[in-house]
């Protein structure tokens, strides 16, 4: 990027990778691996692997729960430095038999991203981060940790339309049965 880089270059480069040796990486790895050779050695590691399981490290050191952002952006690397080195942050990411899923529905993506979380950090408290559209990936995953009766401890949604948001209706009325949802 410090080169004059771009995202879109970012996916066609991945895009060529997965082509070339039958490995879909995450994205997020080039800005955790950013030299030539750092994506080489990624490519090495064998399937077993966190990077090919749906769950990147960001800020692995720590003894507080992690945080487990869906997915994450840019922005991951700043999140993870404010919050110091006290919490693990990690990107997670759909990947189902050694590649990721693309979307289905919200349900069925959630019981993936479940499989993928539960597998690499079986013992909770999990918190759990979306952005965007992903607050609701992670909104539903937090009701299937919960369900499975798992503690979910935090569910931070940045950016997100709240679930059922009728644009045409009042402010005021609105956003009322949300708060009432909150209270109970």
């Amino acid at each position: 990027f410090e080169l004059g880089g771009h995202s879109l270059l970012a996916v066609r480069l991945f895009s060529l990778i997965q082509k070339e040796f039958g490995k879909a990486l995450p994205l997020l790895l080039l800005f955790k691996e950013s030299t030539v050779e750092a994506l080489a050695n990624a490519l090495t590691i064998a399937e077993e692997t966190t990077y090919l399981k749906g769950v990147v490290p960001i800020q692995p050191e720590g003894n507080a729960p992690p945080l487990f952002i869906l997915p994450a952006g840019l922005y991951v690397g700043d999140l993870a430095a404010a919050l110091g080195k006290t919490r693990p942050v990690y990107a997670l990411y759909p990947y189902q038999n050694g590649r990721m899923v693309f979307r289905g529905s919200i349900q069925e993506t959630a019981e993936i991203y479940y499989r993928c979380l539960v597998e690499f950090y079986p013992q909770g408290p999990y918190l759990l981060m979306g952005h965007s559209a992903d607050g609701l990936f992670a909104l539903e995953l937090a009701r299937v940790l919960r369900r499975n009766g798992r503690q979910v401890a935090f569910l931070g949604m940045l950016d997100t339309h709240v679930p059922d948001f009728n644009m045409h209706v009042g402010h005021a009325e609105r956003i009322k049965p949300h708060i009432e949802r909150l209270r109970k």
